[in-house]
């Protein structure tokens, strides 16, 4: 999915994604191309303190958020694909492609809010990520590290119970209204639809991707 980085991105509105401390695992693959701001790929929840969950990244640099408190890694490199997971077992664990990048206890309470927003913030038109974004995969358990590495380019046939929502993006098309459909355990309830930034313009999508 390539996003203009003008507020064009994904959403949706179930309300059964991990909450509260529940333990989670949220994945994506993201090529960005402006180092130069803040931007995420993955978020839910509310803007209370400590009251989301957000994955992208800040000024180059991969982030987890909560809102009010945050992790940051290394510096990536601008139109490379680079895979980031935010794994929370009590202790948030922030991963670069599949190595630990940094990690930190922090007083998660996440409130169950609309979502998954894919590619925009829980503050609603603020910090959109301009690239693109492939493989966004969101667990309802912590996985381990050698799960992170090693399955991190993982297809999975049957979705495990434990994979709520996951989204491949294999879909054609621009502009807002495409449904993208969930293929993790949740279904169809978790499917997302496109949605037009100010300028007007929707994600676009095409053959390829990060792997």
């Amino acid at each position: 999915m390539t996003l203009s980085g003008s507020g064009d991105h994904a959403g949706g509105s179930d309300l059964r994604l991990p909450a509260g401390e529940s333990p989670r695992t949220v994945e994506a693959w993201v090529r960005f191309v402006d180092s130069s701001r803040e931007m995420y790929a993955v978020s839910w929840g509310t803007l209370g303190q400590n009251q989301a969950c957000m994955l992208g990244v800040d000024r180059g640099r991969a982030v987890i958020t909560q809102i009010g408190d945050s992790i940051h890694g290394p510096m990536l490199s601008t139109g490379q694909w680079h895979h980031l997971a935010a794994v929370y077992d009590g202790t948030y664990h922030l991963y670069v492609d599949g190595e630990l990048a940094g990690e930190k206890a922090m007083a998660t309470m996440t409130t169950v809010g609309p979502g998954p927003r894919i590619g925009n913030s829980v503050y609603g038109q603020d910090k959109p990520f301009a690239g693109d974004l492939d493989e966004v995969r969101i667990w309802s358990r912590a996985l381990s590290a050698s799960e992170v590495a090693g399955q991190r380019r993982m297809v999975f046939s049957q979705p495990p119970a434990e994979l709520v929502a996951a989204y491949d993006f294999e879909v054609m098309g621009s502009g807002a209204g495409i449904v993208i459909p969930n293929r993790g355990s949740l279904g169809a309830g978790v499917n997302l639809l496109t949605r037009s930034g100010p300028s007007g313009s929707g994600p676009s999508f095409g053959p390829g991707g990060a792997f």
